[in-house]
């Protein structure tokens, strides 16, 4: 079509026009219409005119649209022939000149169905639903008679509003006029409609009411099992798909690998992707790419995640971020790290999930450098105040990377403080073991009207666990009563046990366990803890029975709590029973918490020599387990293998901690061997750099009171650099009763009923130092005086 011949006429020009349209060639059409624009006798008739401007709605051609509703309006067509102004209407709608068209539409003095339709369907298209369904009811008050198309176009918008109640009475007007029967795309949409809606039972419904199934009927259903997480029965779907013949396309295969994703059937979506492959849809289909990619990702198949990808002709965002998100979450940081530099490097455009997934990394390294790196970058880009999951996120990789006081300066200068990054800070809290500041970054939640969820709940219960905040706690447990969270929730459930049985109230402990409606290992291991914790062991052994009663198999920790339970209330017929299991579980030499347990309770049984031999069988002797043992040593009073195990701990180059020195301090006052424990006191801070903490000072002012030098004892405590508790002056009372000493005596009992005016270890102390029988007269003076 380089020039036009010489006996070039309308006809001809109109008719090469309408073979290039339905050849699927509109900008060739739309060419030859613009090469012979300013020909007088270029005028298209009605036919060619409307073939046109579809032509011009395909492309999106807007400035040549434009250019023909000029010559339209001119010609005075408009108003002449509905289908041209139908045409106009649509074409603006289809280019995104939404007001255009409402102003075209309003001049048009008859509207009929294909006019209603093509400005619902445009509204629709272009996610203004509200606008369609407005449109919807004028024109049923304009008496016009929706159509098959005027629904589908309607149950597209209320899918996109989750409209339910409008979507339900187009359904029943759907069904008084057999349209299903008669109209597929009408069955489709109703199908989508519902699923979007949640109700996929209804959705499947519809599906079995088709006369006939065709592949967007299938696509449709599939897809809304693959977004409501329904993986097993999208694949199920798609199974009955291909018994009936019926060929899956791109479509079917980007929701069925979503199925394959989120149950983690890899090996599905590997068959999936060789039929892929076979069919030749994977080569330039960026969506089945970025679909295989997130599958391989998501399934821990990296290599093959990172093969797809790399074969990608077009990666966009998304296929990066598939592949970023699959390292973070099988803990490659270093890999993901690298993997958002090349991003950058191909400067993708980079979004909030990119930002968010990056960040995830760098906490999983615990990278301080690359977490202020990737802050800094965040900043540049003002994605800070744009989205509110990266305020979070950045608290949340600072707190990984354990720098909880710059998590707390991003978290007081975020724009918003939302709940997850409240969560976060809490959470970073109580991981750090800072249960009061937990507690008071909750409270200033509920000052700032923050409503709680159960990530909240969660964390806060450990708070108030470790802390004994018990009334906190109670507190909680009766707002997760009142939302009935319990009824959903186990892991809440088995929380709330957890902090009752560290609190030590056994029974509303025990009273949550046997009302959980799914128990678990964990909700029995957690009753156990407590009920070993204080000294309840016999109990704690009966939930041992119980659990195994029902099923359900120890794991490390019940075993650990078991063993706690044994030797808090001497079971070793029991303890040995337990061992065995153990044993057979092979967690010896795979679980240093439970070998250290071990070994623990051998010594405090006093059989050493099975202590040692459990000792002498682990993989890594750390520092637990050789405590363990010399604490085993210290019991039975052999202070010289205490020493001994001590030098072998060191020579192992195994570092003490401030536990190990107390078992060491409280052997050498069972020995009496003062010079000895200077020696080892020094070395604590100086060698080792442990302050000495009450404990340690109370185990060297027992030895100076068993030695005789009390004065030096009492002079001793006032040394300590924090205030002595009850112990301290237990022990120098028990030495004061063994020498007779009545004046450091009456001292260390006057400052023991100033901590403590109930403190019944004290008074039974001092009567042993008043020997003359004035007992009473002492306890009458000393809390005379303490009133």
């Amino acid at each position: 079509m380089e020039g036009r011949p010489t006996d070039w006429n309308i006809r001809t020009w109109a008719d090469d026009i309408a073979r290039l349209i339905n050849a699927g060639k509109p900008q060739q059409a739309l060419a030859l219409y613009n090469k012979s624009n300013g020909d007088e006798r270029a005028l298209p008739n009605a036919h060619s005119l409307v073939s046109l401007l579809k032509a011009c709605a395909r492309v999106r051609d807007v400035e040549t649209g434009l250019h023909m509703h000029v010559d339209i309006d001119a010609r005075g067509l408009i108003e002449k022939n509905l289908f041209i102004g139908c045409s106009v209407v649509d074409m603006y709608m289809k280019c995104g000149l939404l007001h255009k068209a409402r102003q075209l539409f309003n001049r048009l003095p008859f509207r009929n169905v294909v006019l209603w339709t093509a400005l619902i369907s445009g509204y629709a298209d272009n996610r203004q639903p509200e606008k369609a369904l407005n449109s919807f009811e004028c024109m049923k008050l304009e008496g016009v008679v929706p159509n098959a198309v005027t629904f589908a176009c309607c149950l597209k918008a209320c899918s996109e509003l989750r409209a339910l109640i409008e979507g339900r009475e187009i359904h029943i007007e759907i069904e008084r006029r057999s349209l299903m029967e008669k109209e597929h795309n009408v069955g489709n949409a109703l199908i989508d409609m519902y699923s979007k809606c949640g109700l996929i039972a209804l959705a499947e419904e519809v599906f079995n009411k088709l006369p006939n199934q065709d592949i967007v009927s299938w696509n449709i259903l599939i897809a809304a099992y693959a977004d409501s997480g329904f993986g097993s029965k999208a694949l199920q779907c798609l199974e009955k798909m291909c018994q009936e013949h019926i060929a899956p396309d791109r479509f079917t295969y980007i929701s069925s690998l979503k199925a394959c994703t989120s149950i983690g059937a890899v090996f599905d979506g590997q068959e999936m992707h060789a039929e892929i492959e076979r069919c030749k849809l994977f080569e330039g289909d960026l969506s089945i790419g970025n679909a295989l990619v997130e599958m391989y990702s998501c399934g821990g198949f990296l290599a093959k995640a990172q093969e797809v990808f790399d074969r990608l002709l077009i990666k966009d965002v998304i296929s990066w971020t598939s592949l970023l998100s699959g390292y973070v979450e099988h803990d490659q940081g270093e890999l993901a790290f690298e993997c958002f530099k090349q991003m950058q490097s191909a400067e993708v455009p980079l979004d909030a999930i990119a930002f968010v997934w990056t960040l995830k990394a760098c906490g999983s390294m615990k990278s301080i450098t690359k977490a202020q790196e990737i802050h800094a970058e965040i900043e540049r880009h003002g994605l800070l105040i744009e989205d509110e999951l990266i305020g979070s996120t950045i608290v949340d990789a600072y707190v990984k990377c354990d720098l909880l006081s710059i998590a707390q300066q991003v978290f007081d200068n975020l724009p918003i403080q939302t709940l997850p990054s409240w969560n976060a800070l809490i959470a970073g809290y109580v991981e750090d073991e800072s249960a009061e500041e937990a507690l008071r970054c909750f409270r200033e939640m509920q000052l700032d009207g923050v409503p709680p969820d159960p990530v909240t709940y969660i964390c806060i219960l450990k708070a108030c666990g470790s802390l004994g905040a018990l009334s906190v706690g109670q507190d909680i447990h009766a707002e997760i009563e009142r939302q009935g969270l319990l009824r959903t929730d186990n892991v809440l459930g088995n929380i709330l046990l957890d902090m009752y049985s560290r609190c030590g109230i056994l029974a509303t402990a025990q009273e949550l366990c046997d009302g959980l409606s799914d128990r678990s290992v964990v909700s029995w291991t957690a009753l156990m803890r407590g009920y070993a914790e204080h000294g309840h062991g016999e109990e704690a052994l009966q939930c041992l029975e119980r659990m195994q009663t029902e099923g359900l198999v120890p794991n490390s920790v019940t075993f650990v709590c078991s063993l706690k339970a044994c030797s808090g209330i001497g079971a070793k017929d029991k303890a040995r029973g337990i061992h065995m299991e153990i044993e057979k579980r092979g967690l010896v030499g795979t679980d240093p918490v439970v070998a250290n347990t071990l070994v623990d309770m051998y010594a405090r049984f006093g059989t050493l020599v099975t202590a040692q031999l459990v000792f002498d069988r682990l993989p890594v002797q750390d520092v637990v387990a050789w405590t363990a043992l010399m604490a085993g040593y210290a019991q039975i009073g052999e202070s010289e293998s205490v020493f001994c195990t001590y030098d072998k701990m060191l020579r192992q180059g195994v570092v003490p901690n401030a536990i190990t020195f107390i078992v060491v301090l409280r052997a050498c006052s069972q020995s009496g061997s003062y010079g000895l424990s200077q020696t080892y006191f020094e070395a604590m801070s100086r060698r080792f750099g442990i302050i000495p903490g009450l404990e340690h000072h109370a185990c060297i002012i027992d030895l100076l009171g068993r030695v005789g030098h009390l004065d030096e004892a009492v002079a001793r405590i006032d040394e300590i650099p924090v205030s002595p508790n009850c112990v301290v002056w237990h022990s120098v009372l028990s030495a004061c009763g063994k020498s007779g000493h009545f004046k450091c005596g009456n001292q260390a009992f006057e400052q023991a009923l100033c901590l403590d005016v109930k403190d019944a270890v004290a008074y039974a102390l001092m009567s042993g130092v008043c020997v003359d029988g004035n007992f009473k007269n002492v306890v009458d003076r000393v809390l005379s005086h303490n009133m």
